[in-house]
């Protein structure tokens, strides 16, 4: 019941940050063209890369941590590695010509507001994770309703005075910029006060202690971003801005729902499964009632969308935009599989088994690259896309149930209270 609750808290806040940002995609996909959307989503597409870069994934540490004053070092530990390499790109960017050249236009032509708007979402990243370990659901949820409605607000006043695909990239950096700072106002002060004043040497021993985040799970995170972003970019350079921009729309209405409910999820379960395996040696429990929550909260809305996804785009985005509908209908069961898997997969990491990881990712990467690279037709390439991705969350499933056995297939032992 405490985990039902506590999700139902999260699940609450998410819907409403994921209606905000449906609603206002909707308006962007009538006063804005497929070529802009397209070409800002591919802008988006490396903004996202960037961001997990930016915290070497030791905000994935936080459960790992032994009471607030580990917790507050790696805090300040995630923003100290995000803004350091923040101004290492930024250098690099702006100071090697070749670094610029061989970038796409559309990422070339707004880069400071890459790593800007990639730094912030790194930090507000950094402040999800100190809320979920606070135990702080309502406040996670304010978060998540403050970044959407940010950037919703910002990109439609863009889009009403036609600034184009400029309007939408600094609409996204002030609406993230803005939701960070507003969600530092709901962390505890005295966390706050004590990751301030961890001393350096305090955190540069916390990089020690958890290196095999950045060693392993950075590798296998950016991996699996790139992974999901590479459609979009490979259709770009294929197919234009245009079928981009088709896609991307069709992305960002399930995966951006898919994405947040689930992490909502996760956010709950991986607190909940790192306690199970520090009294008990294993998270299996927890794991099957969080399977079996996520398959049948998913399953009608895939059903219906698998059946009607061209209909119901056609009449949500107007006529020109049934093309993503198709996209839907093809990538329904890659979603759905995607909203069951990805939050269950975190006992990888609580197992410490993020090479499984890093080589599960590595395959995906190649999946991925061939399935828009063997063939020249754009519902092939999908639906190949979506055929081997799925299959590998069926494995991906498999690995991260047998990492929630725990003491029985790990040899994992009880920790000492």
């Amino acid at each position: 019941m405490v985990l039902v609750k506590r999700v139902g808290t999260v699940f609450l806040g998410a819907a409403a940050a994921q209606a905000i940002a449906f609603v206002s995609m909707i308006v962007l996909a009538r006063i804005c063209g497929p070529e802009e959307i397209g070409s800002f989503s591919a802008w988006l597409s490396f903004v996202t890369v960037a961001s997990v870069f930016f915290t070497g994934r030791y905000e994935l540490a936080f459960f790992s941590g032994r009471g607030a004053n580990d917790s507050a070092a790696i805090g300040k530990l995630v923003v100290c590695v995000a803004l350091t390499l923040a101004v290492i790109s930024i250098g690099i960017l702006f100071l090697i010509d070749t670094a610029v050249v061989v970038l796409p236009v559309y990422v070339s032509e707004y880069l400071l507001p890459l790593v800007m708007t990639a730094l912030g979402i790194a930090v507000n990243r950094t402040i999800m994770g100190v809320l979920v370990l606070q135990q702080n659901f309502a406040g996670l949820s304010y978060s998540r309703v403050i970044l959407s409605i940010g950037v919703a607000s910002a990109q439609l006043a863009a889009g009403w005075l036609a600034l184009g695909v400029p309007g939408l990239v600094y609409g996204q950096l002030v609406g993230v910029i803005s939701a960070t700072c507003a969600s530092m106002f709901v962390v505890d002060r005295q966390w706050l006060w004590l990751a301030v004043n961890t001393p350096l040497s305090v955190v540069k021993q916390t990089l020690i202690v958890h290196v095999r985040f950045a060693q392993f799970s950075l590798p296998a995170d950016l991996i699996s971003s790139i992974s999901s972003q590479l459609p979009v970019l490979m259709i770009a350079a294929s197919f234009g801005p245009g079928p981009a921009g088709m896609y991307a729309i069709t992305y960002r209405i399930l995966g951006g729902p898919v994405s947040m409910l689930a992490n909502s999820v996760l956010e709950v379960f991986k607190e909940q499964a790192a306690r199970d395996v520090r009294q008990f040696g294993q998270c299996v429990s927890t794991y099957l009632s969080t399977l079996l929550l996520l398959a049948s909260l998913a399953l009608l809305p895939f059903l219906m969308l698998w059946f009607g996804g061209e209909w119901l785009f056609g009449v949500l985005f107007g006529a020109g935009w049934e093309a993503s509908g198709r996209f839907a209908e093809i990538l329904s069961p890659l979603f759905y599989l995607s909203f069951v898997a990805s939050p269950l997969s975190y006992t990888i990491y609580i197992a410490q088994k993020q090479s499984y990881d890093l080589a599960w990712q590595a395959i995906l990467f190649i999946v991925t690259f061939l399935a828009f690279f063997l063939t020249d037709n754009i519902y092939e390439s999908v639906k190949l896309y979506a055929y081997c991705y799925s299959a590998m969350y069926c494995i991906y499933l498999y690995i991260s149930y047998r990492c929630a056995l725990g003491s029985v297939v790990l040899g994992w032992k009880r920790a000492k209270n």
